[in-house]
């Protein structure tokens, strides 16, 4: 009998390393989940809270295996994106092999809302993932401190046009 890991055993690796870099990097996410049933009992692989406890998240991200092209799973995690409650701004595919991260808020078609995109394996069955560990580890280590970044300046800029109209935002902006 031969044992091997398949695509829920990666989705669950994949969440821990999450959780783990969100705590370890001190990042301003809210922690993260798989498969939130959401209506309609559809559910994203991978939700990273921006805040949990009010429903909002930072990111959904649609895992597929590598022999599935990760560019074709974005209408489906677009609409999970956009049907979640309150919306969520960020979106991402990956196959192992290709990441994809798009913003809502630039939509036109995916060309335009497409703002990051990676090349990070070449593995062509998901049990091979075992043995990339550290590089896929190190990517999403990376990725998660740049989009961590992104949200900020985000919730910044949110501030700053919050602030607009009382005196401390008129001398900010």
């Amino acid at each position: 009998m031969s044992v091997r890991p398949g695509e829920l055993t990666f989705q669950g690796d994949l969440l821990g390393w999450i959780k783990e870099f969100i705590k370890s990097e001190d990042l301003p996410f809210n922690g993260a989940s798989q498969e939130v049933i959401m209506e309609g009992q559809e559910r994203p692989d991978v939700i990273i809270w921006e805040n949990k406890r009010a429903g909002k998240a930072a990111l959904l991200l649609s895992l597929k295996t590598p022999y599935y092209d990760a560019w074709d799973a974005a209408d489906d995690a677009l609409r999970k994106a956009t049907k979640w409650p309150g919306g969520i701004r960020f979106f991402a595919t990956w196959n192992v092999n290709r990441f994809f991260l798009w913003d809502v808020k630039k939509l036109g078609d995916l060309y335009d809302a497409l703002c990051y995109q990676r090349e990070v394996a070449k593995i062509n069955k998901i049990e091979e993932y075992e043995r990339i560990e550290e590089s896929l580890k190190s990517f999403v280590r990376e990725f998660l401190k740049d989009f961590s970044e992104v949200t900020m300046r985000k919730r910044f800029y949110l501030f700053l046009h919050q602030m607009k109209g009382s005196s401390l935002g008129l001398g900010l902006l």
